[in-house]
């Protein structure tokens, strides 16, 4: 995807963004970064279902239930709050040269009287496609790639994890629920994106998908290693343990390990699974993590972004904000064998008007990692908080 349209869905009024291969999106709380991700998985989720992949004008989004990427409830719960009442929802992107431009039935034409008056709830908002297109993999719809969406919610220390339904499917789960099935059934198998080997790797058959992902994650926690066991029911059981001179010791059940290790396991997976014109949603990858582990995994985000996975990244930590550019300063100051072009990494700033409209800015990076304004409200806490110990 190279650029994405929003129109008339909840906070946003209209915003155009530009997206790169690393694209994050920071801000306050509810300023909007969300709407950007909900954006993208109504349009994949309502492509999957079918209400956008037939080539006729009549379409649909589809604003999901239980089992969907994301579930926003009905036109009314998602229609901007100060649109006009004619007024419509649309999503657009191009992708290749290619455009895709979807356009709702005005509000005020909607199912919303039946809502209102009969109780009749719809999840379906009707539209149309234009232009229509007859061939959807030809016209390069990006929704045809390999996808994951890694929520903010992700999967929490237990003792058993649900393996999925098709067992054939590389997709981790929106949780990363599927994360240890995975490593449990290609753990041995050459990771695909050989841009990720870590750096400590010591031997040619140490590439493997389990081999890399404790490598990684023993660069968040000293020497702690992962380790899958599937079970007579449609289950994995997952294990950490930790190496003392050199020797793992007793497997341990995630419950028994730091809470901010599990959590972290889909990213690593995800991104090590990654290959090029893949697209990665990730949702505060921070989650429990100590800064030293977050500055880590941004590195890695960034070095997946430079080998051309498409990375899309909701952030509210410095420490994530920091690790990019510290890996843009990195490409420059090694001759461009380590880290990520700045060229490839688009920073956007969220904040609310004072009629709680979103408003975007972009936040453009310089050479050595520098950015070139810092817009209010911008990772900018710490001098505010410094300025009133000081006294000043």
């Amino acid at each position: 995807m190279n650029e994405l349209f929003i129109k008339n869905l909840k906070t946003i009024h209209s915003a155009s963004l530009s997206i790169n291969n690393l694209t994050l999106l920071t801000g306050c709380n509810s300023s909007g970064k969300s709407t950007v991700i909900q954006a993208i998985l109504l349009l994949r989720q309502s492509y999957t279902s079918g209400s956008l992949s037939n080539p006729i004008k009549t379409a649909s989004i589809n604003l999901g239930d239980e089992k969907s990427l994301t579930r926003l409830g009905n036109f009314q719960d998602v229609f901007h709050d100060r649109a006009e009442q004619s007024d419509s929802i649309e999503l657009g992107f191009t992708f290749n040269e290619k455009s895709f431009h979807f356009k709702s039935v005005p509000y005020n034409k909607s199912e919303k009287e039946d809502y209102m008056v009969k109780g009749i709830e719809s999840n379906i908002i009707e539209g149309e496609i234009n232009p229509v297109y007859t061939d959807w993999e030809n016209s390069g719809v990006w929704m045809l790639n390999t996808f994951q969406y890694l929520s903010a919610d992700r999967i929490a220390p237990i003792e058993y994890y649900v393996n999925p339904s098709q067992s054939s499917s590389n997709f981790l789960g929106k949780r990363g629920e599927y994360t240890p099935f995975i490593i449990e059934n290609y753990g041995n198998k050459p990771i695909i994106n050989r841009n990720l080997i870590h750096f400590d790797t010591q031997r040619e058959d140490q590439d493997t998908l389990l081999w890399q992902t404790n490598y990684w994650l023993g660069s968040i926690s000293s020497n702690i290693e992962v380790s899958t066991k599937a079970t007579h029911s449609n289950h994995t059981q997952l294990f950490f343990s930790y190496r003392f001179a050199g020797v793992p010791q007793g497997a341990r059940k995630p419950q028994n390990v730091g809470y901010g290790i599990t959590p972290i396991l889909p990213i690593i997976v995800a991104l090590l699974n990654s290959k090029e014109k893949d697209i990665i949603i990730i949702e505060n990858p921070e989650t429990h993590l100590h800064p030293s582990g977050q500055a880590i995994i941004a590195y890695m985000i960034a070095l997946a972004a430079q080998s051309g996975v498409q990375i899309i990244l909701e952030t509210h930590s410095d420490h994530i904000l920091n690790g990019v550019l510290i890996a843009c300063k990195k490409y420059e100051d090694s001759g461009k064998s380590k880290g990520i072009d700045k060229e490839n990494v688009k920073i956007y700033s969220f904040k609310k008007d004072d009629k709680q409209k979103t408003e975007i800015s972009e936040v453009k990076i310089l050479e050595h990692g520098r950015i070139e304004s810092q817009p209010d409200g911008f990772f900018d806490q710490l001098e505010k908080d410094l300025e009133k110990l000081m006294g000043f």
